[in-house]
């Protein structure tokens, strides 16, 4: 009988323990896909832009939110959403360090195609 009491307790704390796991992998991982989310749409403000300035803050705030992407696809559990955030952070670096207008949209442009992919990792780590 003790034996069958101890069993159950066991079962009962391991799957407490793997519900709550995977409630906050699925958190971060919400919170992932809403970054990436602002990514796109942050890019697709600066696509639009012909004033650097206005290029340049928009890179600037790309930084903070492609962050967010790399720590959330992190705490996510996401190997490949992970990988795909650092990509994204090189194109943010490269955008940020751009001279002129062109060669910034030319970083944006992978930015965004990186944001897409990364979407499609996230999806199938935790959502």
């Amino acid at each position: 009988m003790k034996k069958f009491t101890l069993l159950k307790v066991i079962i009962i704390s391991l799957s407490f323990i793997f519900t709550s796991t995977i409630q906050a992998n699925a958190a971060s991982c919400r919170a992932a896909m809403t970054s990436i989310n602002q990514v796109i749409k942050k890019v697709d403000s600066a696509l639009l832009s012909t004033d650097f300035d206005q290029v340049s803050e928009i890179v600037d705030e790309l930084k903070t939110t492609a962050q967010s992407v790399l720590t959330s696809s992190d705490n996510c559990e996401c190997d490949d959403g992970y990988y795909t955030a650092e990509d994204m952070l090189e194109d943010v670096k490269g955008a940020y360090l751009s001279d002129d207008l062109y060669e910034a949209r030319g970083f944006l442009v992978s930015l965004k195609k990186q944001a897409g992919i990364a979407k499609k990792h996230v999806k199938t780590c935790g959502l």
